[in-house]
């Protein structure tokens, strides 16, 4: 299935469902789905994904609009670690992936979640 938990982590799922408590950025005005790559220095995962972000974007095709892709520092946030997150239009982490995976996969995962979204 698209949301199969081999590919994402659901451990900070149950415990943390909000960007401010992660130190994720604040919601875009107008709101929109939000893909943040937050990498470490050492992360060579995370440099691939960051080279590919415009890609990834390009990729959504007509939905684009409604998601916008960025990038901060792992070290920046409460918990340190290199990580995808994916957080809809009221702030709430929907996703976390971790940065080995294949983009092709949370792109899937991302037509899925605006496909059946109301909001954003």
């Amino acid at each position: 299935t698209a949301f199969s938990s081999s590919r994402r982590s659901r451990s900070s799922r149950s415990r943390r469902n909000s960007r401010s408590e992660l130190g994720l950025p604040a919601p875009n005005e107008p709101p929109t789905w939000q893909v943040v790559l937050a990498s470490a220095a050492d992360c060579d995962a995370c440099q691939t994904f960051s080279e590919g972000l415009e890609n990834f974007h390009t990729a959504l095709g007509r939905e684009r609009d409604r998601v916008s892709v960025s990038e901060v520092q792992a070290s920046d946030l409460k918990d340190k670690q290199a990580a995808i997150w994916v957080i809809d239009p009221l702030g709430n982490v929907v996703l976390r992936f971790e940065p080995e995976i294949n983009p092709t996969l949370i792109l899937q995962d991302m037509k899925k979640l605006l496909k059946l979204s109301k909001v954003g």
